[in-house]
């Protein structure tokens, strides 16, 4: 990613993880589709950035386990993501798709413009804890559970 006409930061992890294949594909995007749907339209769209995308790709295989088909978008740069012509953005986030949950380790409002109105955000609207970082994700529902759960609750509706 590269950019030159504002500040921006790299958020690093403590924790151990996974590398996901298909990462940094696209990335210069800010968001780019890492797992893609197995038929013609996904259920609904997992979208996180950063250590979140494990668990949205842990999620998707659970949902693929119940005959529910998602698609995974890594979004590491929103404001990039944002620049994008329609053609790509629409390509990664179809407005037909009308279920979809983020999830954000920090304060998920950043999200917003992305979900829709049949869509919803795991993450936190608080302060944190301190303990070690898998301990303190389980606490606050950073899982793939989480998903799952939210995705068969959004899908009823």
């Amino acid at each position: 990613m590269e950019i030159s006409t504002s500040p921006f930061s790299i958020a690093l992890s403590r924790q151990d993880l996974p590398v996901l294949e298909g990462t940094g594909i696209n990335a210069e995007k800010g968001g780019y589709v890492l797992v893609h749907e197995t038929k013609a339209q996904p259920d609904l769209i997992l979208m996180a950035g950063g250590s979140e995308v494990q668990h949205m790709v842990a999620a998707r295989e659970k949902l693929l386990e119940q005959g529910i088909d998602a698609r995974v978008v890594s979004m590491p740069c929103k404001r990039l993501f944002d620049d994008q012509d329609e053609k790509y953005k629409e390509s990664v986030l179809p407005k037909s798709v009308k279920v979809r949950i983020a999830m954000e380790a920090g304060f998920g409002i950043m999200w917003s413009p992305y979900l829709g109105r049949k869509g919803e955000v795991i993450g936190l609207d608080h302060f944190g804890a301190s303990a070690p970082g898998d301990v303190v994700l389980e606490k606050f529902g950073i899982n793939s559970e989480s998903v799952v759960a939210k995705a068969l609750s959004l899908l009823e509706k």
